[in-house]
């Protein structure tokens, strides 16, 4: 089973959102609209910790490069 660690906060997001706007204005938009805005901000929520992980994938890269150089016996 895929688990979906954003969905909980994505749906505090949208559910806050369908108060501010009224139960009129909610129910023109509809439960399909409201769950596509769902899915796009925990896809926007995943993405966004997708991109910090791969930022310090790429640091932790780096650091262990330039560790390797500084070893003594080292040759390029």
């Amino acid at each position: 089973m895929h688990t979906r660690p954003y969905f909980s906060q994505a749906k505090r997001v949208v559910d806050h959102f369908c108060q501010e706007i009224g139960p009129e204005l909610m129910d023109q938009l509809g439960p399909t609209h409201v769950d596509a805005l769902t899915l796009m901000i925990e896809s926007a929520l995943s993405s966004n910790a997708y991109h910090a992980l791969q930022v310090s994938v790429n640091e932790l890269e780096a650091l262990t490069e330039r560790t390797r150089r500084r070893m003594p016996g080292h040759i390029d």
